[in-house]
């Protein structure tokens, strides 16, 4: 069994606010109790830190929570992700493609049936096509298919 991985990009904006917000509610804390300013304006600046505080703890979560787990064997696949659970096996996929911007494979499960594992950093990337590559290996495998090499002299 081969398990890939596919996670989100790192949320930098989200990170950038919250840095942002963490140091201006920090520093308007130690002026505030250093010049005695009023108690609403050490409950707003108290208010911002939290809030970058908070930012981060959700940036960290959903990078936790967004990852997409890819399960292959000889006999299928099973896909965890935040949009749930999908399995099958392999005689049931009749084809599987990448969309020209190569963030988005599809399983194709005769007319109908459709299966859809989309890149979470957007762009292209090498574990994707080391992941489409294996599909269509096992794919292959799976129909009795055999490398060019074997075909030869014979």
């Amino acid at each position: 069994m081969k398990t890939y991985i596919l996670e989100p990009q790192p949320p930098l904006r989200a990170f950038a606010i919250a840095a942002g917000l963490s140091i201006v509610g920090g520093s308007f804390i130690a002026l505030g109790h250093s010049n005695g300013w009023h108690w609403a304006l050490l409950v707003m600046a108290w208010l911002l830190l939290a809030s970058g505080v908070a930012l981060v703890i959700a940036a960290v979560w959903s990078l936790r929570s967004m990852r997409t787990f890819i399960d292959l064997t000889d006999e299928g696949y099973a896909i965890r992700g935040p949009g749930g659970r999908k399995s099958g096996t392999w005689d049931q996929v009749t084809k599987v493609t990448k969309t020209l911007d190569g963030r988005h494979l599809t399983l194709y499960h005769g007319e109908v049936g459709r299966t859809h594992i989309l890149r979470p950093a957007g762009s292209d990337d090498d574990q994707l096509a080391e992941l489409l590559a294996d599909m269509s290996q096992r794919l292959d495998s799976n129909r009795g298919y055999g490398r060019p090499s074997d075909y030869s002299g014979r």
